[in-house]
């Protein structure tokens, strides 16, 4: 995948800057014997690479660049839509397009620039936690970064309440609706 300059401009609560950049994000999919898919996202482009098929691109589904993401053993990803201020899902079990994609949280203060999302498995209370890190990066291209102001965060909720009331439930089957398993060339 390779930057898209028609998509490299972004606007942050009236910061503009480009950030021309191939690759930006990755998530891998939970374990499953025989299967396990990597999602790559360049701009607002998601490319997967299941490892026994070929490369399959999905052109402008989410409607804004992206730049982190994570997928739970259930096979729901999250990742932060940059301009956007928000954190969303998508089921992996069905199609990728916007249909599918759902909104978690909206903040134009917490969420700006969310550049690290991760799902961490949490061994006091045995429970999935969804954890967001937002760097306000458009405040340090943009040479506005104030000291008096928070402009780094880590935001922590678990999965099931960031989930709920949302599409993103997890129905057990494989990415894209599929039930077929093949054994993977290359396990991941």
């Amino acid at each position: 995948m390779f930057p898209y300059p028609n998509h490299s401009s972004f606007e942050i609560l009236g910061d503009n800057f480009d950030l021309v950049d191939g690759v930006l994000g990755m998530d891998i999919g939970p374990k499953i014997p025989g299967h396990r898919r990597i999602n790559l996202y360049s701009g607002n482009t998601r490319g997967c690479i299941p490892a026994y098929l070929t490369f399959i691109v999905g052109l402008e589904a989410v409607k804004a660049q992206l730049a982190a993401q994570a997928i739970d053993r259930n096979g729901i990803s999250f990742f932060g839509k940059l301009s956007k201020m928000t954190i969303n899902c998508w089921d992996t079990t069905s199609a990728y397009g916007p249909e599918n994609i759902d909104l978690v949280d909206y903040n134009e203060v917490t969420l700006q620039f969310p550049s690290g999302v991760k799902v961490v498995d949490n061994p006091i209370s045995a429970r999935e936690e969804l954890w967001v890190m937002t760097s306000r990066l458009q405040k340090v291209i943009a040479g506005t970064l104030r000291n008096d102001e928070v402009n780094f965060r880590i935001l922590v909720t678990n999965v099931q309440d960031a989930v709920s009331g949302t599409k993103c439930k997890g129905n057990g089957r494989l990415y894209g609706g599929s039930t077929i398993r093949k054994q993977a060339k290359y396990p991941i």
